[in-house]
């Protein structure tokens, strides 16, 4: 196993070395990355690019349930972004321009039924 992980490692160091080559810098933090709550449920899911949150991320409660989803771009939040209440209905949903929130926000109760918007 060990001489296995050794070329693995060894690829990664290639792919770096071409990827810089062609003007693109690959981080140590960059790439897929989860995080866990200590009772081992997933707590963050998603993709680093050059140290800052970029593509689709996913946060879980404790329990497991979704928390919030939506995407990044250099780290600013974008687009579509949906929260949850800890029993796994929506609680809000809208949009997100450079970071600021923008456009209307739906707003729901815990049965998931609409209150505002």
């Amino acid at each position: 196993m060990g001489i296995i992980k050794y070329i693995l490692s060894g690829i990664g160091d290639i792919l770096k070395w071409f990827l810089w080559n062609i003007g693109i810098e690959i981080k140590e933090s960059d790439g897929y990355k989860k995080e866990y709550h200590k009772n081992g449920k997933l707590s963050i899911e998603g993709n680093f690019l050059n140290g800052k949150e970029d593509g689709r991320f996913n946060f879980y409660y404790k329990n497991g349930n979704k928390e919030m989803t939506g995407c990044y771009v250099k780290g600013e939040m974008t687009g579509l972004w949906k929260m949850y209440h800890e029993n796994g209905n929506i609680k809000q949903e809208g949009h997100f321009k450079e970071g600021e929130k923008y456009g209307l926000w739906e707003f729901y109760n815990e049965n998931g039924e609409l209150i505002r918007n």
